[in-house]
């Protein structure tokens, strides 16, 4: 293997130099997600989430797809409303929603926020009033309450709890009165009241 006169002197003249640079810090920040859409190079994301309610979207599917194309979209999202505040954010996977995603009301503070798996509510999720006191939590299972559930009055005390079971109320559920906080209990199977 051959060297030029110029490789050898810069690679000794050089060398000295870069050992001696201390390495850069490791970036606290999170690298900026990919987006791989099918057919389509990998490529980090340039810029900002995109605007939700300009991908295209298929109501009997429930996809959101990149514009003029039929291929669903894959990474962030956001949306805007009307005041130019954020309403939304979260993330699409093959055009579903999957992942966290926050909902906001009109003055910024939070609405809801849970997790997302194949356009299904999945894990805990939590509402709130525009007041900012929280208005109801729990879990979904299948994009079905699951488990126990709590609301609340909107100056945040306990309005009532219970348990769901496939979506419906079943077992014990207690409320409690607004003025006194005192509970009272009605019971349910499968969705219905008991007598």
């Amino acid at each position: 293997m051959k060297f030029s006169l110029l490789t050898i002197f810069a690679a000794v003249t050089l060398a000295p130099a870069l050992l001696a640079q201390k390495p850069s810090p490791t970036p606290s920040v999170a690298p900026t997600p990919k987006i791989v859409e099918a057919g389509a190079s990998v490529l980090p994301q340039a810029g900002p989430p995109a605007e939700l309610y300009k991908l295209d979207y298929n109501e009997e599917t429930d996809v959101f797809s990149t514009p003029g194309t039929h291929t669903p979209f894959n990474g962030p999202v956001v949306s805007h409303g009307d005041n130019g505040k954020i309403e939304l954010i979260g993330v699409l996977k093959n055009g579903l929603r999957d992942g966290h995603w926050t909902e906001y009301n009109e003055d910024g503070t939070r609405a809801s926020e849970g997790d997302y798996r194949n356009n299904q509510e999945v894990g805990p999720w939590k509402y709130w009033f525009e007041n900012g006191t929280l208005q109801c939590e729990g879990s979904y299972e299948n994009g079905y309450p699951s488990g126990i559930w709590k609301t609340y009055f909107a100056d945040g005390k306990p309005e009532s709890e219970g348990i769901y079971r496939d979506g419906k109320k079943d077992g014990p559920w207690k409320s409690y009165d607004e003025k006194t906080g005192s509970p009272s209990t009605v019971n349910y199977e499968n969705g219905q009241q008991n007598p």
